[in-house]
């Protein structure tokens, strides 16, 4: 009888299936502190974690609407074919699995935009694509950059480091 009077204790109610996955899609985990951090504050404070400080990868696209005025890209060469003039074994299934991962069609992507309503070509690279390893494609891109006779920006998304004992700061007399 005493039971029918004790305080019981409240189970937490189980989110629905789609609730739930929302909530995964808001939050982002840090890879410095491994906070959860909530996404949209995130991509306001431009990819910067408010809790440390420390910088996430930003995809192209994310960088192409950081950089270049709304709506003024114009990708370029985005017909060119991919070849293995190498015969790298294997090639072609990683291009098109990185190409599947990505959405991307090369390492590299190029195009004409305005920044704060100057005429700019822009190039970045993106390191989810074979590491942004240099393709005969992405040559021809940065060729044509180069060459252009507007202002030309690149901005690499290498996650290569250098090590502090080769780095040439760190080196003794």
């Amino acid at each position: 009888m005493a039971a029918l009077f004790q305080k019981r204790k409240k189970e937490p109610a189980e989110k629905a299936p789609v609730e739930a996955a929302q909530a995964l899609q808001e939050t982002i985990v840090c890879p410095a502190c491994g906070r959860e951090i909530n996404k949209k504050e995130a991509e306001k404070n431009l990819y910067v974690c408010y809790e440390c400080g420390s910088y996430f990868r930003v995809r192209t696209r994310n960088r192409i609407r950081m950089v270049a005025d709304a709506g003024t890209f114009t990708p370029w060469f985005e017909d060119l074919a991919e070849a293995n003039p190498l015969e790298f074994p294997g090639y072609e299934d990683k291009v098109k699995a990185a190409k599947e991962k990505t959405g991307l069609h090369e390492a590299v992507t190029i195009g004409r935009c305005k920044i704060y309503g100057e005429d700019t070509v822009l190039g970045i690279c993106d390191a989810r694509f074979l590491m942004s390893s240099m393709g005969h494609v992405m040559g021809e891109k940065i060729a044509c950059e180069r060459s252009s006779r507007n202002g030309a920006i690149s901005i690499s998304s290498s996650i290569t480091r250098v090590s502090a004992s080769s780095h040439p700061s760190r080196k003794r007399a």
